[in-house]
């Protein structure tokens, strides 16, 4: 029969994708499983569409009143598991019938792995196919290794490890401690880097399991629209750069990247609030002649963002300034197309 795993479903105020999630847990291979719906606080009709699903082993639990955010209703989850898997999904993503199964098996055959994700096809609101989410080149895999891992988030900044693709061994949480709520965008690339600097290891299935979903309402999307400071990101790779020192090279390419982080919240400020200091700032940094080269490294959109802001100079500190800002961060935000 194998291990028993506890998989907790996130739900709230979910729409239809719910019940195509429940759907696929429920499709799960994996027959040694108990599926739990936990509802934070929703105030729609979300738990009452999924009651009928009670008779096929779904159990609901209603957190009344909710958590009131993400990652401490992983915690709540967290605290209630008492299997010795666990897996944390999220209420509007589609998993692959074999997902858990894989997992399971890979985790029984390394036992020296603390939890396992994988590859993810993203899709948008109405199920289209995205684009792919994997493993870069060069990091090997199925278990990683520490320093690939934190050299390519430093100098890209963008995870590839997928939170709601995770299944923990239970025993993680308590050698190594529960998320950081206090960390709401970024406590799962922190618990990432916890794993592979405090646990055992990761491991990384590079087949795209799950459909994960991406959508201009999520958290992530409406911080990175409306932040006008450095990201938390950087706050909290700091504090494990400061401990783990890595080669010139790594930490020349994360100094441009907190300058990218910075432009694209000197955009957001001019954009919402009229200011353009910050964001001459980081243009000025960009015109250095030893710092150009930097440019190249980031991705297309990042680059046109860049391009789209040195052309708006000029008109900054006009009344166009702002306007200019919010058309050149619609025209270049890949999301707007969801």
């Amino acid at each position: 029969m194998g291990p028993k795993v506890e998989v907790f479903i996130l739900n709230y105020n979910g729409s239809e994708a719910l019940l195509q999630t429940l759907e696929s847990v429920l499709a799960q291979t994996y027959s040694h499983k108990k599926i739990i719906l936990s509802d934070n606080g929703s105030t729609d009709s979300s738990v009452e569409n999924a009651k009928h699903l009670e008779d096929r082993g779904l159990e609901i639990r209603v957190r009344n009143p909710g958590t009131g955010d993400c990652y401490s209703h992983y915690n709540v989850c967290i605290a209630e598991a008492c299997a010795p898997y666990l897996a944390i999904f999220h209420g509007d993503d589609v998993y692959g019938p074999t997902m858990v199964e894989k997992q399971i098996a890979f985790l029984e055959e390394n036992s020296d792995v603390d939890a396992v994700l994988t590859s993810a096809i993203a899709i948008g609101p109405k199920n289209e196919t995205l684009w792919p989410l994997r493993i870069p080149q060069g990091i090997k895999n199925p278990i990683l290794d520490r320093f690939e891992v934190f050299d390519h988030t430093l100098k890209n900044g963008s995870s590839f490890l997928i939170c709601p693709s995770a299944l923990f061994r239970r025993s993680v949480f308590d050698r190594i401690g529960h998320f950081r709520a206090e960390l709401p965008y970024c406590a799962d690339l922190e618990f990432w880097m916890r794993i592979l600097f405090r646990g055992k290891g990761l491991g990384y299935l590079a087949e795209p399991l799950m459909r994960y979903r991406l959508t201009l309402s999520q958290g992530s999307s409406v911080y990175e629209q409306s932040r006008v400071d450095a990201s938390e990101f950087f706050r909290m790779m700091d504090g494990y750069l400061d401990e783990f020192s890595r080669p010139l090279e790594v930490r020349l390419a994360y100094e441009a990247l907190r300058h990218l982080d910075l432009f694209q919240a000197g955009l957001n400020r001019l954009a919402k609030l009229g200011d353009d200091a910050l964001l001459l700032q980081e243009l000025g940094w960009f015109k250095q002649k030893k710092h150009r080269a930097w440019i190249k490294n980031f991705g297309v959109v990042d680059r046109l963002r860049i391009l789209g802001g040195r052309f708006m100079t000029p008109w900054a500190q006009t009344p166009m300034g702002p306007k200019f800002a919010r058309w050149l961060l619609r025209q270049t935000d890949p999301r707007v197309s969801l």
